[in-house]
Parts: structure tokens; sequence; C-alpha cells
């Protein structure tokens, strides 16, 4: 009856509609894959309450174990985790545990403990990567795109999920993956270096570097604002520029400026990808 009953008394005491739902969808979801809250009021009290438990539990000692999870912590992040995605919300969980934790021990006069949001987040990593599979995602997507951290769950599912679509469907996900596997080996060679385009010799490494220009700006607006589908495409147009750049180009030079600069340039356009998701941890085999 939790939920139920506190609608009935709020319908009684003259409150709204809208309060009375607010109030019995806070408890949703009751128990796995159960419904989730309907209304934006209902999603926002019961995202509420959940970080509000996740915190005081975890700030006292009631830490879920192997073995135990009596005041059922995992079912609360995962209904957490599904409302952010369903509900299509930016929710920075550090900054929002942080503001609880400090609230908390501001009403309890409990000794803070410096690592406890991080022990929070890491509960929650464990649980993300599981949720994101049964949305159909790939293992290795999800491994690449947490690498970047989960601080914004459903940030980070947009991106897995263009990654996933992209990869999928994408003709240029194959040959892309093809030059990265070429290129990774030379990345970490030698000491980072600034990029001089007027050490360019060959016409590869130019028509690189002016693919790379044309498309920079237009790249980093697509991460702020949070278009990853658009940034695949952006990354998909460098394919052809940088295959042949591999086959014009004699990346380690005997020359060593000439060396230095053309592994620059390697490092400063796949340094997009990591703005992205880790491209390493992809299976490309």
């Amino acid at each position: 009856l939790q939920g139920v009953v506190g609608r009935t008394y709020a319908l009684a005491h003259g409150e709204s509609l809208e309060v009375a739902q607010a109030i019995e969808e806070s408890w949703m979801p009751r128990k796995e894959n159960a419904p989730l809250p309907a209304s934006p009021a209902g999603c926002l009290v019961s995202l509420a309450d959940k970080c509000d438990n996740l915190v005081s539990c975890f700030a006292i000692g009631l830490k879920p174990t192997s073995s135990s999870d009596p005041y059922a912590l995992r079912r609360q992040v995962v209904a957490i985790i599904k409302m952010l995605i369903e509900r299509k919300c930016h929710l920075p969980l550090r900054e929002t545990f942080t503001a609880i934790y400090s609230h908390f021990l501001s009403t309890t006069g409990l000794k803070h403990n410096p690592t406890l949001v991080d022990e929070i987040l890491e509960f929650f990593g464990g649980r993300i990567r599981p949720l994101f599979e049964t949305l159909g995602l790939l293992n290795d997507e999800i491994t690449a795109v947490l690498a970047l951290g989960c601080n914004d769950i459903f940030d980070r599912f947009r991106c897995a999920t263009a990654l996933h679509l992209f990869r999928k469907h994408s003709e240029h996900f194959p040959p892309l993956a093809e030059v990265y596997k070429r290129a990774k080996g030379l990345l970490g060679e030698g000491e980072k270096s600034s990029l001089n385009p007027a050490l360019f010799t060959e016409k590869g490494e130019v028509a690189l570097y002016a693919a790379f220009m044309g498309m920079e700006e237009e790249f980093k607006k697509s991460i702020v604002e949070n278009d990853y589908a658009h940034a695949l495409t952006l990354i998909a147009q460098l394919q052809p520029p940088l295959s042949q750049f591999f086959e014009q180009v004699k990346v380690l030079d005997a020359d060593l400026q000439k060396r230095a600069n053309r592994l620059a340039l390697l490092q400063r356009l796949f340094g997009l990808f990591s703005k992205l998701f880790d491209f390493s941890a992809l299976n490309l085999s």
C-alpha cells in the first residue's frame, strides 16, 4: 500500500491530482521490471527519494554486499538508470550525490567520508553495464563509452547507442577500424609535439590535414550539443583521407622533424575519437 494510501490521503486533504499521483508514483517501480512513474512530478520525486536513500544508507554503513541487500539499493539504482534513460534526463550524479551528502552531514553531525560519493558512483557503474546490455548494446561498446565515466547516464547511453548504430549500419566503420588498427601502433611513438602544417611535404598529409581542419569545429560543436550521431558521421568523413595518408606517407620518416610532425597530426586527429569514447576498447578483429 506504499504510495496508494499516500495518494488517498493527499486527495482527501485537498491536494491536486498531480500531487497525489506523484506521491503514489514516488514508490515506483515496486519491483523488478515493474512500471516506472508516468508523470514528470512522480518521476522527479521518485528520483529524489532514491538518490537520498542511496546516500543515507551508504553514509551510515548500510551498503549492499554480495549476499545481502536488505534495503533493495540495487533495485533502486536500476530504477534511477531506467528513469534517466526513459525520461531523457541529464542528471549529473557526482554533483547530485555530493549535494545530498553535504546536507546529510549538516543535519546529522556524522564524520565526513571523502570517498563516499566515489563508492556510490562505483556501485552505479556495476549496474549500468548489464542494463545497457539488455537495451541491445554490446559489451565492448559499453566499455568504450564508460571509459569516459558515467556521471551523466543518459548522455553515455546516447553516445553508446550512436556508436552501436554507426558500427552496425555505416559502411565507413570497417575501413575506419582498419585505419585505426594501423595507426594504433604509431600513436604511442615518440614525444607529443606541436603540429606545424608548414612541414608537410606529401599530398597525403596535406589532404588529411585539410579534411581534419574542415570538420574540427563542427565536430566540437556536435560534442557540446551531445549530437553523437553527427560527430560519428564527421569522423567517418576522415576515413578516405586517412587511408590515402597511410598509402602515400611514410610516418616514421628518417627525418625526425617530419616524423614528429606526422605523429602529431595522427595524435591530434585520433584525439577527436577520445572525446566520444575509447576506440581502443572496441573489438576490431
